[in-house]
């Protein structure tokens, strides 16, 4: 029965993602439109631009989220011609396929302690979340790299079990490959290595580390031979970090003020992103009480209800209404019923090793998403990376009331 349930979930998943995607056809804005480009430009053999016009030391390619994501895309059109269309189905294909994962991470998380209901849960806010249903809709880099997160979670996990040199280099492959397509994933590299080494798993650690840096080296190499700079994987942190941390700043990203962007019109983007992480360095270590009450409203502002998706500006009327409410909605019950089975899932840990190594670990994975951006910047869809790692703890927080 409960395979049957978990399989009906994951085809309601796609369906529900592939039409929601044919009916609005959303058109290309901004960060879908700049990976469209970048994206064709691969695919036509004219290398990593966005803007042919310019010298490319002034082509905005380099500080946009990536290169993952846009060497998707490329292999997409490379393979079925430029269609829209084609990449929809493959990110309903993902999305449902990032159902499927949370159910069986579910399963290996709490082993013993594992009920249905705890996987079916989780299943179902993965698969029914407007949030995540909203991006899969559009070119944005978050269906991918939250399948890939869970790809790579489910290989860490299930080689507790099976562990072997191979299981190891596996995961990490699959973090790499996450990493490129949103850096911020690579916090889980700390802590799954801490874990290693915790574990007394020496060999392992240096195998995590130095795979990953081995994934990244090619990249790197190629932006040290255009760019002559150590960039592993692109510039967008220099700007995020100066957006959200300067005098008036909300903690959330906007467009630098005009005093500030003047001080960086007349540089390359290499200059630029060093100049804005030495001003930002300066800002910080000159105020430390703003930074800090600036990271408290953007670690308010990641855990707030208040944050629904909903403010596209290709909704609009009743449509948007609509969204806004369902992902309002939404938010509060997976918030709550998440943050509640994570403080019930403590409880577990006082009960044997075993379990409390599993748990503690998925517990540290948890945490540590949010730390990765409440440094730089909030965004409503910064936080989509943590929903399906709440929803097992929510399934959790189900199962046990």
């Amino acid at each position: 029965m409960t395979k049957k349930l978990i399989l009906i979930i994951v085809g309601a998943s796609f369906l529900l993602s592939l039409l929601y995607s044919f009916y609005h056809r959303f058109p290309l804005y901004v960060d879908a439109r700049a990976y469209d480009t970048i994206a064709q430009n691969i695919a036509d053999g004219l290398g990593y631009r966005e803007d042919l016009s310019v010298p490319l030391e002034q082509d905005t390619s380099i500080v946009r989220v990536g290169p993952g994501y846009e060497f998707f895309l490329a292999g997409v059109y490379k393979i079925f011609g430029h269609h829209i269309e084609v990449v929809w189905v493959l990110q309903a294909i993902l999305l449902a396929a990032s159902v499927w994962l949370i159910f069986v991470i579910s399963r290996l998380v709490f082993k013993e302690h594992w009920h249905p209901l705890i996987g079916l849960t989780a299943a179902l806010l993965v698969a029914f979340s407007p949030d995540l249903i909203l991006s899969s809709s559009m070119l944005l880099t978050e269906t991918l790299s939250i399948f890939l997160m869970l790809l790579t979670i489910y290989v860490i996990f299930w080689r507790l079990e099976h562990l072997s040199y191979t299981s190891t280099a596996l995961s990490v492959f699959l973090l790499g490959l996450a990493f490129f397509v949103r850096t911020t994933l690579g916090i889980v590299l700390v802590v799954v290595t801490a874990f290693e080494i915790l574990n007394r798993r020496y060999k392992h650690a240096l195998l995590f580390v130095f795979i990953f840096l081995l994934i990244l080296t090619p990249w790197t190499v190629r932006n040290y031979r255009h760019y002559h700079a150590f960039i592993p994987a692109n510039l967008a942190a220099g700007y995020d970090l100066l957006a959200c941390n300067h005098d008036g700043a909300p903690g959330e990203l906007i467009e630098l003020p005009k005093y500030l962007s003047q001080r960086y019109l007349d540089l390359n983007k290499i200059d630029a992103d060093r100049a804005m992480m030495k001003d930002t360095i300066a800002y910080i270590w000159s105020n430390p009480l703003q930074f800090a009450k600036l990271t408290f409203l953007r670690l308010s502002m990641y855990f707030s209800f208040a944050r629904p998706t909903g403010w596209w500006f290709h909704l609009s009327g009743i449509e948007q209404i609509l969204t806004l409410l369902s992902s309002a909605l939404y938010s509060v019950i997976l918030f709550t019923l998440g943050l509640s089975g994570v403080v019930l899932s403590t409880k577990i840990i006082k009960d044997k090793l075993a379990i409390d190594r599993r748990v503690a670990l998925m517990l540290a994975t948890l945490f540590s998403i949010p730390l990765s951006i409440i440094f730089i910047i909030v965004e409503t869809r910064y936080r989509y990376p943590i929903y399906p790692l709440l929803a097992i703890f929510a399934g959790y927080a189900v199962s046990v009331f």
